[in-house]
Parts: structure tokens; sequence; C-alpha cells
């Protein structure tokens, strides 16, 4: 992965909720077979809802999210 962004938090550009990224993980269904994958949770009233975990293509996730701080 070229860029490290495990542990910090986004914002989505379109929605503006807020999310932090929990985890990486590799695609291996056969069409992505390798396709870099983003994990990552809703921040909610500044707590981490654990209730769903969202999956992403890096490079999407990278166009649709800007870190915050």
């Amino acid at each position: 992965m070229g860029v490290i962004i495990l542990g910090r938090h986004f914002v989505n550009n379109k929605t503006g909720k807020k999310y932090y990224v929990t985890g990486l993980a590799t695609n291996t269904t056969n069409a992505q077979d390798g396709q870099e994958m983003i994990l990552y949770q809703r921040v909610v009233n500044g707590n981490l809802d654990r209730s769903i975990t969202f999956c992403r293509q890096l490079a999407e996730f990278k166009d649709k999210f800007k870190e915050t701080i």
C-alpha cells in the first residue's frame, strides 16, 4: 500500500459523514484478485459505530474521502 491510512479519520466528500479506517485487506475474488481494500467504520457523536464495517477499493476510497484531523 503506497499510502498509510490505517488508524486515521476521514470524511466522505459527498455526505460529510465521518469514518475511521480500521483495517486493510486484499480482495481475492477472481475478477478483482489482488485489489487493495480499505476497511472502515462510521464515527457517530465522536464514537466508533462498530455495528457495521464498510469495505472499499483503495483507489476509490482516496477519491471519495478526505483525511481529517
